[in-house]
């Protein structure tokens, strides 16, 4: 009976352990500095894999909500930048997350469109853009890291920072954008972005996830602008789902839907 008792028990653990989603924490998730090139103090998450062998590296640019609550309230609110960390990591790649925590007061949402003072929206983009080519000089001196094969993935705000990016810096070998924000009314809005001269400017290949239940303001200009834009530039390394199984929350946490495409996708162009 003990014996029996302690199979099922045994058993039962097995059950839960293979209901539990997988979640790598193997690589250590550690917090490292770095400066943008107007000097600009960056605190980012960081991890790499094992091994000492050069490795491509992928930047992940978080969202507005991390941007107002910060890290820990942010994760409190259901996304923990972290966990994108270390889900690249466990794909390979040292991973790095930059926490643009700044402008929170004077550049914010309400009701899921910017308020604020539009000169400060344009500083939170063109600040984050300092920021992921501050991030890609700091791997780039990194020895652990092969210079030539950096990546960046962007949800919500931190994908509208990495498309606008995407258009400037060549040092990008492949673009992944989650969800990017429209920024309705301001500069770096998601609409003026999906003009056919402006994703002309993009020379890294570029992959976009959308939910099917996004709001408007970001499902329009994508579908009905920058889908069929960079089909008609003859980009044939685009590629895009704009009909995942949720809305624009559904890309805080990493999900297996999306996330085997990412990875997929980023196999394909950083291999060597």
């Amino acid at each position: 009976m003990p014996f029996v008792a302690s199979l099922g028990v045994f058993l039962a653990a097995a059950l839960w352990l293979a209901a539990v989603p997988f979640v790598a924490h193997a690589q250590q998730v550690v917090r490292v500095e770095f400066a943008t090139e107007r000097g600009e103090k960056v605190s980012a998450l960081f991890a790499t894999p094992s091994g000492a062998e050069r490795r491509p590296a992928v930047i992940y640019n978080h969202g507005t909500v991390v941007r107002l609550a910060g890290y820990e309230g942010a994760k409190a609110e259901g996304t923990d930048v972290a966990d994108f960390v270390r889900a690249i990591a466990a794909d390979g790649y040292v991973a790095i997350a930059p926490i643009r925590d700044f402008l929170a007061s004077s550049a914010n949402m309400q009701r899921g469109r910017p308020s604020g003072d539009p000169a400060a929206w344009t500083e939170v983009v063109e600040r984050g853009m300092r920021t992921v080519n501050g991030a890609v000089t700091y791997l780039s001196g990194l020895p652990n890291v092969d210079s030539d094969r950096i990546a960046a993935i962007g949800f919500s705000e931190g994908g509208n920072v990495t498309l606008w990016t995407a258009m400037g810096n060549r040092r990008l070998r492949a673009v992944v954008l989650l969800a990017p924000a429209a920024l309705s009314g301001m500069k770096y809005n998601l609409r003026d972005a999906s003009q056919e001269e402006q994703l002309a400017k993009i020379t890294a290949p570029v992959f976009l996830a959308v939910g099917a239940q996004d709001g408007d303001p970001i499902r329009q200009p994508l579908t009905r602008a920058f889908v069929p834009n960079m089909e008609k530039l003859a980009k044939a390394t685009f590629r895009s789902n704009t009909n995942y199984p949720g809305g624009h929350e559904w890309f805080y946490r990493v999900r297996d839907q999306y996330w085997n495409d990412v990875r997929a996708f980023l196999k394909l162009h950083l291999a060597q």
